[in-house]
């Protein structure tokens, strides 16, 4: 275990990621895009100007049920602002464990693409974002310290199969002490097209903690549905690998692009149609 500060030098490099980047212009798409229930991210962003929702419910092991919803808003047609959290999580552990019920942590985040897939070469893209310690640790719904992360993915099409892999390094705070753990994730997503308004996605995660000597390999799929061109729905199953991960979870929910918002101008109605 290290002090914060040696360890924040770690994601110099991917704080200095935002100086190099290029704005672009290109077609608005509105359409809903959601990244639940992945764990890892892939390179896509909101459109510019528009606020997306998601919405769902996740069953962790029979013992756990969380309520996760994020916002996304377009900043630009590269780079979305967005916050996670659940508004409600319960928590029901063995006698000796916290447990309990109530607002679990926050996450706040900026996430860019620094260029487009072709077909030379993938879309890549980062993102920085911060676990603000909201839920209480003594119900178990938080660490009750606040968590750092910065991430690099690489988006790129397949035979039809939409390919992401995605690298986070975590600076984790670590509970009466000043010290932090570091977390590192691997993970490989894919989703494709299985029908006019059905895509079938899949994703392997493998973090590990060494410095408490903790991995957790998850496997899940899932398929998503289009209800329209700006609503999908998802269901999703997570089996866990080994001791250190949760053996089963259920993963549902709702995804939709809310709308603008600010005012339209000339341009920007111009490309929707109006």
């Amino acid at each position: 275990m290290q002090p914060k500060s040696q360890h924040a030098v770690l994601l110099l490099p991917l704080l200095l990621l935002p100086l190099a980047a290029c704005s672009a212009s290109g077609p608005r798409d509105t359409r809903t895009h959601a990244q639940r229930p992945f764990l890892s991210r892939d390179t896509h962003t909101t459109a510019d100007k528009i606020v997306a929702a998601e919405v769902g419910l996740a069953t962790v092991a029979g013992h756990e049920q969380q309520i996760p919803v994020a916002l996304r808003y377009g900043m630009g047609t590269r780079s979305e602002l967005y916050l996670e959290t659940s508004p409600y999580s319960s928590v029901d552990r063995p006698e000796g464990q916290p447990d309990g019920s109530g607002w679990g942590d926050t996450t706040i985040g900026i996430r860019h693409r620094l260029r487009d897939a072709d077909i030379f070469s993938p879309a890549y893209g980062f993102q920085m974002q911060t676990k603000l310690p909201t839920g209480r640790p003594n119900s178990g719904l938080g660490s009750g310290e606040t968590d750092w992360f910065g991430a690099l993915m690489a988006t790129q099409s397949y035979y039809e199969f939409k390919t992401t892999a995605f690298y986070q390094l975590g600076i984790l705070g670590e509970p009466d002490s000043p010290n932090s753990n570091l977390e590192h994730t691997l993970a490989v997503q894919t989703r494709k097209e299985v029908g006019p308004h059905a895509t079938a996605f899949g994703e392997f995660v493998f973090i590990d903690e060494n410095e408490i000597d903790r991995t957790e390999t998850t496997l899940m799929g899932g398929l998503s549905i289009g209800l329209d061109s700006v609503t999908s729905v998802d269901l999703a199953i997570r089996v866990g690998l080994g001791d250190d991960a949760e053996d089963f979870q259920v993963l549902v929910g709702i995804s939709r692009a809310l709308g603008m918002l600010f005012f339209p101008d000339d341009e920007v109605k111009a490309s929707l149609g109006r």
